[in-house]
């Protein structure tokens, strides 16, 4: 059984295929000499079929960007698109699913973990009553290690060797397991020096005696088809078999089930009202705790080049999604680098994080489906696993999902052991890392040559900001731009904290106020506090739909996007304003994208172009080079008065007027005078500002 959801990948395929079929249709009728039109009722009934398909995984919305799609990012993307089950199907569909497995009250399922932890040769006793044979079980693996070149110390592989037995020993024990599935990581092999199938059948023939090589089948992906054939023939004549597999032959999709022994016809128990399966399922199960989730770049074998490109992307995937830093990201590529091409010996990326166990758990998950594909069960089912996947397995995925009873007994064992949480995405690493991205995205876009959509895209993001400075959930699930631009909190706030170097290439983010980390996302550092002050500012910016204040929510802008879009926009249109109403010249925009975003604005019928700056009195920046560059952007714009002006100021700075090869520079250092209990017009500006525009006009 399992759960239903509507995937973000399926929707992609239904919308990909519905547009296909509509080409096909407008083809084929158009060479057929008909009219698309007379057929709508057809292709209007097949897409309401289609739409009704639904995507059926017991794994489908697991949040693993190493295993699945990044489930959160087209979530957001594809908005209204992207579906989930409602509350009222999901109740419904758990009312049906809890109904087909009512037959499981009539079953007992046992679940076990094999805990090897302060391992000793003094733990083969669980498994052997004599301390001799313990004592030559123990002594054969530490001879195996040694004869194949390893480290007959190596606890790992000690322990490893001690649950297979364990597991093997509860299948000769227990009379009613008939079919057992040992799944590991990597298949036994003769000589191997990681894990000997000699060394193995040795240990068996201590539990079982000679006849323990009988009661194995090793099932891998070589002959595979030809294999499995044989292991279902010899289970539906009524063999007990122990069968060793491994998570990547035995994945999802792969039906081992087997036609039921004649004996046990008469024994087994229905799990629902459907008509008995003519085959059912193993009986127990083993899991080995999942590793080699990530490329192994420690491997003994030689790195290809794939490999190594997968490794890349692993950890670029995990950096977006915030898991690792983007310093530890970066340090762990270069390191990469020096293993695979430079001869660097010792390596360790020690990935630990969400999407690692989120994998582990599909694949713990997706073998249990592998003993769950019939309604015909024995009276015992046994669900046996490492301790040690307590440190990946995600126990949460029981919340609003329907699983099957052996994996929810599983998560009761992990449960009881201890599991580990694993830390979260860091939001500080995302906010970063989300910073860093829309500066280089700003950064490109001005670099390149405008269009009317770039336009159009720029005018779009400043509007975002002026009306959305911060966000609500609300507003990040309808609008894909959120995600993009802003930063979650860690709880609903109204400002934060960064450092910038290299021009916001460089950006660290902190929740508080620190010694290096000063700067701040907020009202106050924007001064819209203060610009709202000015006589009838806050009314024009309500009246345009734009924030007057920072509201407290879980998204705030990402610094960049403070820096290079909200705080010049809050100039610019504060600027217009103060024009508007205190020299009653109404600015226009600049619409050539020869020239766009050269200056904010131009006035109207002359060749004055103006540019608000929302500054600080301690910015500092170099006045002969930003002099320059006004002069070249003025006579590519072939202006006559260039006027650059600050908004606004606690000083009353005096206006400066230069002119160069016929360009007159109007430098303002204050439009608004802020005076602490109120904003007032700077008068001097206004009448030098007035008086040298009316000149270049005339």
């Amino acid at each position: 059984m399992y759960s239903v959801q509507l995937t973000a990948s399926l929707i992609v395929s239904i919308e990909h295929t519905l547009f296909q079929m509509k080409s096909a249709f407008s083809y084929i009728l158009s060479y057929a000499g008909e009219t698309v039109s007379e057929y709508t009722i057809l292709l209007r009934t097949s897409f309401q079929v289609l739409s009704f398909c639904v995507g059926i995984s017991a794994t489908a919305t697991l949040p693993s960007v190493l295993c699945n799609y990044d489930l959160h990012y087209l979530s957001v993307k594809m908005s209204s698109a992207y579906s989930h089950i409602s509350p009222d199907d999901m109740k419904r569909l758990k009312t049906k699913f809890e109904h087909s497995q009512k037959g499981y009250k009539d079953i007992d399922i046992h679940a076990e973990l094999f805990d090897s932890s302060n391992y000793s040769s003094a733990l083969w006793s669980n498994i052997f009553n004599d301390k001799e044979l313990a004592d030559a079980a123990c002594d054969e693996i530490a001879r195996s290690l040694y004869n194949n070149g390893q480290n007959s110390n190596n606890t790992f592989k000690h322990e490893r060797y001690y649950k297979i037995a364990l597991a093997f020993k509860q299948f000769i024990e227990n009379a009613d397991i008939r079919s057992f599935l040992c799944v590991l990581n990597k298949f036994p092999k003769p000589n191997d020096r990681d894990l000997n199938v000699d060394t193995l059948n040795k240990l068996f023939r201590y539990i079982a005696g000679a006849d323990a090589e009988k009661r194995t089948f090793l099932l891998d992906g070589n002959n595979y088809d030809e294999n499995k054939n044989e292991l279902i023939k010899r289970l539906s004549a009524g063999k007990k078999l122990f069968v060793i597999s491994t998570y990547q032959t035995i994945g999802a999709g792969q039906n081992i089930q087997y036609d039921i022994p004649d004996d046990l016809k008469d024994s087994l128990i229905k799990t629902n009202d459907r008509d008995a399966s003519s085959q059912k399922d193993f009986d127990a199960i083993y899991l080995e705790k999942p590793t080699n989730l990530t490329v192994n770049l420690n491997s003994s074998e030689t790195i290809e080049d794939k490999a190594f490109i997968k490794y890349i992307f692993e950890t670029e995937l995990l950096q977006e999604n915030a898991e690792i830093s983007e310093g530890t990201a970066r340090q762990n590529i270069k390191d990469a680098f020096a293993k695979c091409y430079c001869g660097l010996k010792n390596y360790s990326k020690g990935y630990k994080t969400k999407s690692v166990g989120y994998y582990a758990t599909k694949q713990i998950v997706q073998a249990i489906g592998r003993i769950c594909r019939t309604n015909m069960k024995q009276k015992k089912i046994y669900v046996f696993a490492d301790a040690q996947i307590c440190e990946l397995f995600q126990v949460g995925i029981a919340d609003n999902r329907l699983l099957n009873l052996e994996v929810l007994a599983l998560i009761d064992q992990v449960k009881k052991q201890g599991s580990k949480d694993i830390a979260s995405s860091d939001l500080i690493w995302k906010a970063e890392l989300c910073s860093m991205r829309v500066n280089k995205f700003i950064n490109n876009l001005l670099r390149e040559e405008w269009n009317d959509i770039k336009m159009e895209q720029w005018c779009d993001l400043r509007n975002l900001a002026l009306s959305k400075p911060t966000a609500t959930e609300d507003d990040y699930k309808s609008d894909f731009r959120i995600s993009q631009f802003y930063v979650q909190m860690d709880k609903p706030r109204n400002r934060y904290y960064y450092s910038q170097n290299e021009d916001y290439n460089k950006i660290n983010v902190s929740l508080a106020s620190t010694t290096d980390i000063k700067q701040e996302v907020s009202e106050w550092s924007a001064k819209l506090d203060r610009i709202m002050m000015f006589r009838g500012v806050k009314q024009f910016f309500q009246n345009k739909g734009w924030a007057a204040s920072f509201d407290t929510n879980i998204f705030n802008m990402s610094a960049a996007f403070f820096n290079n879009i909200y705080k010049g926009a809050l100039g610019e249109e504060a600027g217009w304003y103060w024009f508007n109403n205190v020299l009653n010249i109404r600015l226009e925009t600049i619409k050539t994208p020869e020239i766009f975003e050269m200056f904010d604005y131009i006035v109207p019928n002359s060749p004055v172009y103006v540019d608000f700056k929302n500054w600080h009195e301690t910015t500092q920046f170099d006045e002969n080079k930003t002099l320059e560059k006004v002069i070249n952007k003025a006579i590519q714009c072939q202006a006559k008065c260039v006027i650059v002006a600050n908004i606004i100021s606690k000083i009353k700075h005096s206006v400066i007027i230069t002119h160069h090869n016929n360009i007159t520079i109007i430098r303002c250092q204050s439009l608004m005078i802020d005076n602490v209990t109120s904003v007032d017009v700077n008068k001097e500006a206004a009448s030098k500002i007035r008086r040298c525009i009316n000149e270049i006009s005339n």
